[in-house]
């Protein structure tokens, strides 16, 4: 999913976190923003994210029907010598 995201670049951090369900064959059953960053093309750019990163490798055998998982993505910027 990292290697997907292209966040617009930007002068300040972001943080977006993600819900994600994914069934046993690696589809995804359900994607959405938990909680944005504020920037809507940000968020979109993490959804788009997901999507371009399925499908993902099937569950284990044994595995359960599907799998949530939370996560977030962070676009952290740095400024160096500030305050000096």
């Amino acid at each position: 999913i990292k290697k997907q995201w292209h966040p617009t670049p930007s002068k300040t951090s972001k943080l977006v976190q993600l819900q994600l369900t994914i069934w046993r064959d690696g589809n995804i059953k359900t994607a959405s923003v938990l909680r944005g960053s504020g920037v809507p093309a940000a968020d979109k750019a993490a959804l788009d994210a997901v999507h371009l990163s399925k499908p993902f490798k099937p569950l284990p055998d044994g595995s359960c029907e599907d799998l949530y998982l939370a996560f977030s993505l962070d676009y952290n910027v740095f400024t160096y010598g500030a305050g000096q």
